[in-house]
């Protein structure tokens, strides 16, 4: 069976960008010979590169990752301005990219509370509807919650914008 290739577009440094995502085990991003995240600047160049490479595309584009936001927002972490999809998006991202880059080790080494951040975001996600029935519990969120947060998406953050190799 193919591998199964989407894209991801995303805003870095007020450009928007595109990427190649897939799933499986482990889910990855397209990577080069030097384990660099492959990007590029336009959705043409992406699908001149997958058909030159052979790779089996899904044609759909991703909503928009706004990794500016992120950026922004791990400088002053606040409740009142999380965004729970982007921001479990982009941790989700910044895992396939560690281990799509990675040289070996492909599980990220987790620290004390980040496993219960991640639920927090996750049921953050949860519909209006299930919270307001009462299937779910909105999360609370305390000071040091967000600084964790904070602290993962900027390193995962630095770790992608590190491993760029951009496709003009």
């Amino acid at each position: 069976m193919d591998l199964v290739h989407y894209i991801v577009q995303f805003r870095l440094s007020g450009e928007t960008l595109f990427l190649l995502w897939h799933y499986g085990e482990p889910d990855g991003v397209l990577v080069n010979e030097h384990k660099q995240v492959v990007c590029f600047s336009s959705t043409g160049l992406l699908q001149q590169y997958a058909e030159a490479g052979n790779l089996h595309v899904n044609e759909r584009v991703s909503d928009l990752y706004d990794l500016d936001y992120i950026g922004d927002w791990v400088h002053h972490p606040d409740v009142a301005t999380l965004q729970p999809t982007l921001f479990l998006d982009g941790w989700n991202l910044f895992d396939d990219i560690r281990a799509s880059t990675a040289n070996g080790d492909v599980v990220a080494q987790s620290q004390p509370g980040e496993q219960a951040v991640y639920e927090k975001l996750f049921a953050a996600n949860t519909s209006v509807a299930e919270i307001v029935l009462g299937h779910v519990e909105p999360p609370r969120w305390s000071r040091r919650d967000m600084l964790l947060l904070a602290r993962v998406l900027r390193e995962g953050l630095h770790t992608f914008a590190s491993s760029i190799t951009l496709l003009q």
